[in-house]
């Protein structure tokens, strides 16, 4: 047997590669880094010992509360490196065999990579490291072990495919040569076939305008949309910008909203454009024009449109802005400073233009690509088929998705997501599509009235797909240009007063250790109500996609109340008479008030799971709780009924301090939770060690609302802000 072949070579390079990668020092306890085999070495005496000695600087008997998180920690941290060491261990056999030439034991670094995948179930099992790289490194070493088995067999193959890619290059090379040859044209081509083409293209000059029209417009409204955000980028509005507050963030929405419907404008122009042109270039074909010189006629036609679509929408723009900043000169005098405007907005510009038509360019390559121009005129003629047996079927389909999506659409659970908006879109295909196949169908049944109309609506049944299409195209950008994406102009319009989403000057929430302070706040003259309250904390806050095996962060902190509480607070706000659903004294129905405003995307209380059945604990936000106990501390509750609104005020704008209504027996057995629940784990403690550990604090207990009416405001805000300084620490990001 050979000694080293390209596959021999290449198993030892990518082992030698995996044995450096393996000896990294990736894992960091305590402030120290290791590598597997070191840290397994030094965890082989006591490993729960000496990790507990290594993360936490201290003995395990004085661990307390985490003393089985750190069991379990250690013992899945001690068993991924007994894993991966044995998999560095295969590997390394395997080195030393091809070094040798003994073998080449294929069999070794699949074994190897069954082993290491082993890891990847318990790398996150445990607080093991304090590093994201502590994380992903054994991820990172799989992934590696799998590139070894499969490299040697590519490397086995590699030699004869790079010889008959060889030939083959050789023989496209002396095919390209032979063609070259046989379709030289060293002349030019003469004045009448330049006025010719030109006669051409002028045949579809209205076509050709409508294209021009289109990208002007997108192009100067983009320009428009940039130049605003950058005139006005001295009004102070970026802290506003990640909730969806502010000029910034509008102006943004827009941006991106018309970027998106300058697309779908400009590629059904574009297709249209292209269909019809397509016909010329058939005749053009026929007469015998080179190939090369009717693509060189597409691209120039096409790079002018770009052209002079970037002119005329520069030009517009720019009018437009000129208009914009005079009105703001007379109406908004001295109470707006606009900015001035740079090359930035320019290069923005062409840049989202460019963008643009790429995109346009992409989705209609392929009707230039797969239409064969020479059989253009036949193509024209083909009839495109109508549904068939399965047509009233798909109209049910149809209706039924679509009515399903709208239905969840309007739960606020929903999110308002994309998936939901997704299939609504395919709910109308399939109405527009098959609805309108039946009544062409019927409609052809009637003898008298189809023949009456044959000629306008030829194209209707000749082609019925493409029109079926476009119909949907253009209902779809319809739908999100007046429904989804002017729904900030028009949450405007039916935005109630600031008095009702803000009834009270100041909201808090406080313990007993801030008596003095409500007390100093009242002799100042203000209006102090009182409320008892606890935390309701749900699982997860955000739209992103965590790791369940983990602590999951950031948690919703919503205010949770009794319903006489609620009854008590809806009757300072409103006169409407509510009457709450049937509360259960286990908690487990409860009643929610989205504290949103109508403007806001729709928000739900929980992201986890189904987001029907929010998961609340009663206590602040917890940062070191077990994955596996997560069901028994964050309790699944049943929403029995909600209203968005304000109750006390409208903050967050839906993502925190939404008010979460529980039955009054059910709150009077978990107000005082805080006293033997431990405020890190979530755990029970008893009574005994309550008062020594470290980890039980008094939550906010009392909701506190303040209104001045005319008191010295300067001396209030004062406390208040000596009451945030305390409790700095209460919220948690």
């Amino acid at each position: 047997m050979k000694k080293y072949t390209g596959k021999r070579i290449t198993y030892i390079i990518m082992d030698i590669f995996m044995q450096l990668l393996c000896l990294f020092p990736w894992l960091t306890v305590g402030g120290n880094r290791y590598n597997a085999i070191w840290y397994l070495y030094r965890m082989s005496g006591d490993p729960v010992k000496v990790f507990a000695a290594d993360k936490y600087g201290g003995d395990f008997a004085s661990l307390g509360l985490l003393e089985n998180d750190v069991k379990s920690w250690s013992m899945a941290l001690y068993a991924e490196l007994c894993f991966m060491v044995a998999a560095q261990a295969i590997l390394l056999v395997h080195l030393l065999l091809n070094l040798t030439g003994k073998m080449y034991a294929d069999l070794l670094p699949g074994i190897a990579l069954m082993v290491s995948s082993i890891t990847i179930f318990t790398s996150y099992m445990g607080d093991g490291g304090d590093t994201i790289l502590t994380y992903v490194y054994p991820a990172i070493i799989f992934a590696c072990y799998g590139f070894v088995t499969v490299g040697g067999k590519m490397a086995e193959a590699w030699n004869e495919a790079a010889r008959q890619e060889k030939e083959r290059k050789d023989a496209r090379k002396q095919l390209k040569k032979e063609k070259a040859v046989r379709l030289k044209f060293d002349g030019k081509y003469s004045r009448d076939f330049y006025r010719m083409a030109w006669k051409n293209f002028k045949h579809n000059g209205k076509d050709y305008r409508l294209l021009l029209g289109a990208g002007a417009v997108s192009c100067g409204l983009l320009f428009v949309s940039s130049g605003m955000q950058e005139l006005m980028s001295g009004m102070n509005t970026h802290g506003k910008f990640y909730n969806g507050r502010g000029v910034d963030a509008v102006l943004m929405n827009f941006f991106l909203v018309f970027t998106v419907l300058a697309v779908f404008l400009i590629t059904y122009i574009l297709t249209y454009y292209l269909k019809n042109r397509m016909k010329g270039f058939g005749l053009l074909m026929m007469l015998g024009i080179r190939q090369k010189a009717m693509k060189l006629l597409v691209a120039f036609e096409l790079a002018a449109s770009v052209i002079l679509s970037l002119a005329g929408g520069l030009i517009v723009g720019n009018v437009l802005l000129f208009g914009f900043c005079k009105a703001a000169d007379t109406l908004l005098a001295g109470r707006i400073v606009l900015g001035t405007l740079t090359l930035k907005t320019y290069g923005k510009t062409l840049a989202m233009t460019l963008l643009v038509f790429a995109f346009a360019f992409l989705f209609t390559f392929a009707v230039y690509k797969e239409t064969n121009v020479m059989r253009m005129k036949s193509t024209d003629v083909a009839r495109e088929k109508m549904p068939g047996k399965l047509r009233y079927p798909g109209l049910v389909i149809g209706i039924i998705l679509a009515l399903a999506a709208l239905l969840t659409f309007s739960k606020i659970q929903a999110a308002e997501g994309s998936g939901v908006v997704l299939l609504f879109a395919l709910g109308l295909y399939l109405i527009l599509r098959n609805g309108w196949g039946i009544f062409l169908k019927q409609r052809r049944s009637h003898r008298r009235s189809y023949y009456q109309k044959l000629i306008p609506n030829h194209m209707l049944y000749h082609k019925f797909q493409r029109a079926s299409r476009y119909v949907f195209l253009l209902t779809v950008i319809h739908i999100c240009t007046f429904v989804l994406f002017s729904k900030d102009a028009i949450a405007i319009m039916i935005a109630p007063e600031p008095e009702r989403e803000l009834p009270y000057d100041y909201v808090c929430m406080a313990n007993s250790e801030d008596d003095a302070l409500m007390d100093e706040i009242k002799e100042y003259g203000a209006e102090v109500l009182e409320y008892p309250m606890v935390r309701a904390t749900t699982v997860d806050r955000t739209l992103r996609t965590e790791d369940f095996r983990q602590c999951i962060l950031p948690q919703g902190q919503n205010i949770g109340i009794s319903e006489s509480t609620y009854y008590e607070l809806k009757k300072l706000v409103s006169k409407e008479k509510v009457k709450l659903p049937d509360l259960d004294a286990e908690g487990k129905r409860i009643y929610v008030v989205y504290q949103q405003d109508i403007g806001d995307n729709a928000k739900p209380l929980d992201y986890y799971f189904t987001r029907t059945n929010p998961y609340i604990f009663i206590g602040q936000p917890l940062t070191g709780y077990w994955f596996l106990s997560r069901d028994k501390i964050y309790m699944p509750r049943t929403i029995a009924g909600s209203e968005t609104g304000s109750l006390v005020g409208v903050f967050r704008e839906g993502v925190h301090e939404n008010v979460v209504v529980f039955s009054d027996a059910y709150f009077e057995s978990v107000k005082d939770n805080w006293k033997h629940i431990d405020n890190v784990t979530g755990k029970e403690v008893s009574p005994e060690s309550a008062g020594e550990s470290a980890h039980i604090r008094e939550w906010p207990t009392r909701l506190v609302l303040i209104r001045l009416n005319g008191a010295e405001q300067e001396k209030v805000e004062g406390v208040l802000a000596v009451f945030k300084e305390n409790h700095k620490h209460s919220y948690r990001e």
